[in-house]
């Protein structure tokens, strides 16, 4: 098996992922502590908001010491459980303030994009690392149906992001350090890329490696674009900001990519599954979408079509790290 199939597949990529999660989204939370401000356009939150330097101190604390605590494992699985739905938060804020009043805008549109990726990867990570209980009471986000949805939900952020490669391409390429070639045509090329994960991920063709790619892809942007970005202005809160958000969202696609499982040829149930996501991937999309809304309004995700009575998972779909179950 080559490197990459094997990245593919990895368990310890959703560790790797964790890590990387935990610091953009504690880094967040640094900066709104120190600013007394909320997170710029990921946390559009209207200025007349009463004790608003208040309330941005304590989505700071929140964030800061949620990601702290990810790192901890007899706190991981709920530490991810209250950023997952704290960051979640960040979709209403972001459709009621942004794209409502713009909705034509591609500028409103790449943080609600990134944002669905630190969604998808959070709630994957949430049931990555639940128990026995957890899975039973949760099983629309810990099931096999749960993490296709997740996935999907996913999918839909890259192509999304690729459209700021497109209409903004000259700042985009700006961005890029002087010392690469072809500096458009690389604005170009990793805009067609985004494109290319999310098609490869919301059909099934090659997903694994697609959400791999692209987890790749992201991190080269932390280290290439982003770091000589911050070490140049190191006083621009905007370019710590878009640091910690990309490094957030590297490792949220990392988990992403983790949540693929090496195929079994040789196990009926798996390929009849396999077939089920790639044949109807539209109708797993909206099933995706509606979770995220029924998170937000009832507190207690109800898939419709799923039953409403606890039932005992004994199966974690998830890869196990180094052997045991998480």
């Amino acid at each position: 098996m080559s490197p990459l199939a094997l990245l593919c597949w990895c368990p310890a990529m959703r560790n790797v992922g964790r890590v990387l999660f935990a610091i953009g989204l504690g880094g967040m939370g640094v900066l709104s502590l120190i600013h007394h401000g909320f997170a710029l356009a990921w946390q559009p939150v209207p200025s007349p908001l009463p004790h608003r330097e208040l309330l941005a101190d304590i989505s700071g604390a929140i964030l800061f010491g949620g990601a702290l605590a990810m790192l901890v494992p007899r706190l991981a699985l709920w530490s991810s459980v209250v950023l997952s739905v704290f960051v979640s938060s960040w979709l209403l804020l972001q459709i009621s303030f942004r794209i409502l009043p713009s909705p034509l805008g591609v500028q409103v549109w790449t943080p609600f994009a990134e944002t669905v990726m630190l969604v998808s990867g959070g709630w994957i990570l949430t049931a990555s690392q639940s128990s026995e209980k957890f899975r039973a009471r949760f099983p629309n986000i810990t099931g096999r149906s749960g993490r296709r949805s997740l996935q999907l939900l996913y999918a839909f952020a890259p192509p999304v992001i690729s459209l700021s490669h497109f209409v903004f391409s000259k700042g985009t390429a700006d961005m890029i350090p002087a010392w690469m070639p072809f500096r458009l045509g690389f604005a170009y090329f990793t805009g067609v890329a985004h494109i290319a994960a999310g098609i490869g991920i919301l059909t099934g063709v090659a997903a694994r490696l697609a959400a791999t790619l692209e987890a790749t892809m992201l991190g080269v942007f932390v280290v290439v674009v982003h770091m000589p970005l911050v070490a140049a202005n190191p006083s621009s809160r905007l370019l710590w900001t878009m640091l910690f958000a990309a490094t957030a969202c590297s490792g949220a696609s990392w988990i992403v990519a983790s949540s693929f499982t090496k195929p079994s040829t040789g196990n009926p149930a798996r390929k009849r599954e396999r077939e089920h996501t790639s044949r109807f991937p539209s109708v797993n999309f909206l099933v995706g979408i509606f979770f995220l809304l029924d998170v937000h309004s009832h507190g207690r995700p109800s898939i419709h079509g799923c039953s409403s009575t606890p039932r005992v998972i004994t199966n974690n779909p998830f890869p196990p790290c180094h052997g045991r179950r998480p």
